[in-house]
């Protein structure tokens, strides 16, 4: 499962996810369907502990944040 609450990530210009939240279930698919530069490969980069975010990012129950390792392991990016 993956759980995300109020992801924010912010850049020097812009912001690329502004309190985003979403949770997906195993074998669940999900397209994230918006414009050309809207923060898709950055909330994946996100989650995978890529970028650095403000907010909470479950992976299987690890905190992308502090378990970046285990949580990564668990998405095939």
């Amino acid at each position: 499962m993956i759980k995300v609450t109020y992801l924010t990530k912010s850049f020097v210009q812009n912001t690329a996810a502004d309190n985003l939240s979403f949770s997906i279930v195993r074998g669940e698919a999900v397209a994230l369907l918006v414009p050309n530069g809207a923060g898709k490969n950055t909330v994946i980069r996100c989650l995978i502990v890529l970028h650095s975010a403000q907010g909470t990012l479950l992976i299987d129950g690890f905190d992308a944040r502090k378990q970046g390792k285990k949580a990564s392991a668990a998405v095939g990016y």
